[in-house]
C-alpha cells in the first residue's frame, strides 16, 4: 500500500493507505473500493493481516482499495481518539471522504465507480454515508449497528454510549441525541 496523510479541519493527522489493483497500467482508470474499520476505536494499518485476504480479492478483480484511520482511530492518542465524541457520522466521514478525494483528484481512480464497505461501527459510518452522500454506487454494510438507542438492549458492548456520547437512552437529552 502507498500511504498518505492528510489534516482535517481539527488539524489531526489523518492517514490513509490506497492499493493499486493488480495489473495496474498508467493512464488507465479503475474503480475504487473503500473500507471502513469497525470500533470506532480500532485501526488499520499496512501490517493488519486480518483484511488482507479481502483487498486482495478486490485487487484481483480489477479494484483499487483505500482504507484509513478516521479521527477516533486507537493507537494516535486521547485526542484523536475522542475527536468524534457525540459525533459518529459526520466528523469521521468527513476524513473519509477526504481520502476519497484526495485519491481521485489523482486521476487514476474512476469517479463514477467508488464503492464503500465496513462491518460494525464501519458499517454504521457506511450507512451513514450512503444517507448523506451520492458518490457511492454501491455499498455494503456488514454485522453494523445503525440505530444506537436500540443498540443499547440488543449489543453486547452498550457501556460504550457512555464514553461516546456521555450518557444513557433513559438520561436527559440522551434518547435525542441518540436518534439525531
Amino acid at each position: 500500500p502507498e500511504k498518505y496523510t492528510l489534516r482535517n479541519e481539527l488539524g489531526l493527522e489523518v492517514d490513509y493507505w490506497l492499493l493499486k489493483p493488480a495489473g495496474y497500467e498508467a493512464g488507465k482508470q479503475y474503480p475504487l473500493v473503500v473500507e471502513i474499520h469497525g470500533g470506532p476505536a480500532s485501526m488499520f494499518g499496512p501490517a493488519d493481516a486480518s483484511m488482507w485476504h479481502e483487498y486482495q480479492y478486490f485487487r484481483s478483480r480489477g479494484y483499487a482499495v483505500l482504507f484509513s484511520n478516521p479521527r477516533c482511530s486507537s493507537g494516535y492518542g486521547e485526542i484523536f481518539l475522542k475527536a468524534n465524541f457525540k459525533d459518529w457520522g459526520s466528523g469521521p466521514a468527513r476524513d473519509v471522504l477526504d481520502a476519497v478525494d484526495r485519491s481521485v483528484a489523482a486521476g487514476w481512480i474512476d469517479s463514477t465507480q467508488l464503492y464503500v464497505t465496513g462491518g460494525s461501527y464501519g458499517a454504521y459510518l457506511t450507512t451513514w454515508l450512503l444517507a448523506h452522500d451520492q458518490r457511492f454506487l454501491a455499498a455494503s454494510s456488514q454485522r453494523g449497528v445503525y440505530d444506537l438507542y436500540v443498540f443499547f438492549g440488543s449489543g453486547n458492548v452498550w457501556p460504550m454510549l457512555k464514553r461516546y456520547f456521555g450518557g444513557f437512552p433513559w438520561e436527559e437529552g440522551m434518547a435525542e441525541l441518540l436518534h439525531k
